[in-house]
Formats: C-alpha cells, sequence, structure tokens
C-alpha cells in the first residue's frame, strides 16, 4: 500500500499564522551525556497541518480528545478547490479534501494573506453531506479579515477542519483511505 503525508513538518522557527505563538523545539537531555534524548515542544495548537474542532469558535463545541477515534479516519478524496459541489455524489465519502494549489505558496509572503478560500454557499453544502471532515492546502476556511462564517458553517455541522494540508497533488483524483490523528 502506498502512504502520502499530507502534513507539515514542525520545526523550530517555522512560520506561523500572523499573531499565534512561534513555534520552539528546545533540547531539554541529549545522548551520549544523557540516556535519552527529550525535547520540549512549545506551539500553538494551528501550528503548521491541524484540525479544528468545533470547540475551536463554539463555546460548546467538542474538543479533539472529546472526540470518537474512528471520527479521524475514513475515506476521502481530492477534489479542485473551485470545484461545483451542487455536482458531486459524496456516497462513500468521509473526508473532502480542496486542493487550490496553494501549498507551494509556503514560505512566500502571501501564503498567510491572499490565500484562496471557499465562499459560504460551498460552506453550506458541504455541512450537510454527512461528511466527517474538510481539509484544504490553505491556512484557513475563512480569510484573516473575516467573521470565521466557514468555520461557523462547518464545524456547528460537527465537521472537522484540517487545514496547511501539504502534497494534495500526490494522492490522485480517486477515493483513499484518510488517517488525521490529531495530539490528543
Amino acid at each position: 500500500m502506498r502512504m502520502v503525508d499530507l502534513t507539515r513538518p514542525i520545526k523550530g522557527g517555522m512560520e506561523v499564522y500572523p499573531g499565534d505563538p512561534e513555534v520552539r523545539l528546545t533540547p531539554v537531555a541529549e545522548m551520549p551525556g544523557e540516556p535519552c534524548r527529550v525535547t520540549r515542544l512549545t506551539f500553538g495548537s494551528h501550528t503548521g497541518t491541524h484540525i479544528d474542532a468545533p470547540s475551536h469558535v463554539l463555546r460548546e463545541g467538542s474538543t479533539l480528545d472529546e472526540m470518537p477515534p474512528e471520527g479521524f479516519f475514513g475515506r476521502a478524496q481530492v477534489f479542485p478547490g473551485d470545484t461545483d459541489f451542487n455536482l458531486v455524489d459524496f456516497r462513500g465519502l468521509d473526508f473532502v479534501l480542496l486542493n487550490f494549489n496553494w501549498a507551494g505558496q509556503w514560505g512566500k509572503n502571501r501564503f498567510y494573506q491572499d490565500y484562496p478560500i471557499i465562499d459560504s454557499h460551498t460552506a453550506a453544502i458541504l455541512s450537510i453531506t454527512g461528511l466527517r471532515g474538510v481539509g484544504m492546502d490553505t491556512p484557513s476556511v475563512d480569510n484573516h479579515e473575516s467573521e470565521l462564517d466557514n468555520h461557523h458553517i462547518l464545524l456547528a455541522s460537527g465537521m472537522l477542519v484540517i487545514e496547511n494540508l501539504i502534497n494534495l497533488d500526490k494522492v490522485g483524483n480517486r477515493p483513499f483511505t484518510l488517517v488525521a490523528l490529531p495530539l490528543k
């Protein structure tokens, strides 16, 4: 079975969404002077590729640790970011991943500013499909100047939102098994 990693590696000093805590990886114990290696990890919950739970924007929403493990596995398919989801048959799918071809903008000034998003109509369509989640290769489903409308629409339906994916072009356009395990 071929596997494709869709997540960004977490590295000290990596780019973060404007205003989020910086990423620090600090050695606490190192070999050979210590019997093992231990590293202190300091970063925000939206570092790199991450999952938004309903609690991200909903006061009474579930947190990731409250969600059952089976909610993080399922059949997924990659679609172009501009797909008209009125025409899509969602049967057999648990996750829809949107490829805006934005992952290649990582490291450029515009990555966190000019990224494409879905409109609220598309978010509303996705929210009533029974999917477990939607993911994309952009830093957010909403732009940085918004009221987080798309987050509210999607997360209120119980869906997960997976942001800042990479390698979507390596998966193809056929359904595949997605495993999206969050830090618990």
